[in-house]
């Protein structure tokens, strides 16, 4: 399987992607493909007999909630709606699933 790296100033190519803009969702559109490039690629190699073939599964989730925290001994509340996530789980059968390793990053710019 070829490594794709999805690095900020290639995301950049694209778009800025600044946060809460047309161009995140843009962004995240982008990210989805590239993944889901992976994924049927993966597929077809699998249904044509080749070993140790991953399997990939892709999943967005917009999440809202809150979280408190404190900043120069004041407590701060920060709201957020319909955040988007995107989750890829790479595995190599059942066993592999249960035992998964979550690779974290942001793909948004926010304001300077």
């Amino acid at each position: 399987m070829n490594i794709i790296v999805l690095s900020k100033p290639k995301l950049n190519h694209v778009c800025v992607g600044i946060t809460g803009t047309k161009d995140n969702d843009i962004i995240a559109n982008y990210i989805v493909e590239v993944l889901e490039e992976i994924r049927q690629d993966c597929e077809k190699r699998r249904v044509n007999g080749e070993q140790n073939v991953p399997e990939v599964e892709i999943s967005r989730q917009y999440p809202s909630g809150s979280l408190n925290f404190e900043f120069m001994g004041t407590i701060i509340t920060n709201v957020y709606t319909n955040l988007t996530n995107i989750v890829a789980r790479i595995s190599f059968g059942e066993q592999s699933k249960a035992n998964a390793i979550l690779v974290n990053t942001h793909f948004d710019t926010p304001l300077d």
